[in-house]
């Protein structure tokens, strides 16, 4: 599985501010493919 750096940044801002930004913890609830809108296969 690849991640772009930003990926990670995003991914890693999204679980340290889960409570304080709603967009973030939404995009950590789905799968980060999703969220960034790339497809992704399993």
């Amino acid at each position: 599985m690849l991640a772009t750096p930003t990926e990670v940044a995003m991914a890693l801002r999204g679980r340290e501010k889960k409570g304080s930004l709603t967009s973030s913890g939404r995009l950590e609830r789905m799968p980060k493919s999703m969220a960034m809108g790339k497809p992704m296969t399993p």
